[in-house]
């Protein structure tokens, strides 16, 4: 006899995901998380300057979070800018490149 019924598979390592790069705007950050969490998403610019932040619960399992960097800061020029989230106390960083 085969079993169809659903299989499930606990998430064994964390993962924090930032994407597209380069951007024309639109980010998405991806996380696979083994419970919910609360997070901190900064955006700087290279020079340590900062120009956005939010604050948003990952939940648990795959949950993704889209910003649009056009509508955070009308003032915000091509070029590199970095990307900090701080989930429940743990940092990444991201270097991301964007083109207006």
């Amino acid at each position: 006899m085969v079993n169809y019924a659903p299989q499930f598979t606990s998430i064994e390592k964390e993962t924090v995901e930032v994407f597209p790069n380069p951007t024309s705007g639109p980010l998405f950050i991806r996380t696979r998380l083994k419970k919910a969490k609360r997070s901190i998403v900064s955006l700087y610019s290279t020079s340590g300057t900062n120009l956005y932040t939010y604050n948003h619960i990952f939940n648990e399992g795959v949950d993704k979070l889209e910003i649009n960097l056009n509508s955070v800061n009308s003032d915000l020029k091509s070029g590199f800018y970095i990307i900090t989230i701080n989930l429940d106390g743990e940092l990444f960083n991201y270097k991301i490149l964007y083109k207006k």
